[in-house]
Formats: structure tokens, sequence, C-alpha cells
């Protein structure tokens, strides 16, 4: 079950990467044209990572909600009259870090993209 759920986590982070990567290419010109018009590197780059800890954050918290709810109801399905199920679901410190250290990479990795990919394309120009 735990490499089932593995393999689901896995298959959603490759979605989710692809995605920001494709958002990042449709961002391209945009940033270009930011850069030609004067915007510094430093100030792109710095958007770039505000709308991307935005986007990770809310993802996160959201996948914390879900995983709370999800697990207690798992639980209640799992329980039967004759065989209950005594489990206390709670948060726990650990994996709240480790939440926030995976959304925290993923935003430094994928907000990068377009601001590494900008300067190259400025450099070119």
């Amino acid at each position: 079950m735990l490499a089932i759920a593995g393999l689901v986590l896995l298959i959603a982070c490759a979605n989710l990467a692809n995605l920001m990567l494709a958002r990042a290419t449709t961002r391209e010109r945009e940033i270009a044209v930011r850069l030609a018009l004067g915007a510094s590197r430093g100030w792109v780059i710095r958007q770039l990572l505000a709308e991307c800890f935005l986007l990770t954050g809310i993802g996160a918290v959201l996948g914390v909600v879900f995983a709370q709810n999800l697990s207690q109801l798992l639980v209640a399905f799992l329980c039967t009259q004759s065989d209950p199920l005594f489990v206390t679901l709670k948060l726990d410190g650990r994996v709240l870090t480790f939440t926030c250290v995976v959304a925290m990479t993923a935003c430094i990795l994928f907000g990068l993209v377009p601001a590494l990919w900008a300067r190259l394309l400025a450099q070119s120009l």
C-alpha cells in the first residue's frame, strides 16, 4: 500500500513538474521582454520565486488538509462493527517539516528554471 501511495505521489510530482516547465516555456517571451525593458535579473527572479512560493504554499496546505481528512475517512472505511479499529490520527511535526521542505525545494527548483532560461536568452541577444 505504501509503495502504491509513493508511486502515485511520484506520478503527481512528475505531472506538476511538467506543468510548471510548460508554464515556464510560455512565459519565456514575457521574461525576455521584461529584461529588455530594463527589469533587473534579480527583480525577475524574485517575482518568479514569489509566484512559485505562493503556488507551492497553497498546494502544501491543501495537501496536508486532504491527507488529514482522507486518512480519517480511510480508517472509518476499514473499521467494521465486529472489528473496530482505533487509530489516533494527528498531525506530526516531522511530517509537516518534510512537507515544507519538499514544497520549498520544488519551488526553488521549478521557480528558478524560467529565470535561468531568461538569463540565457538575454545573454544570447
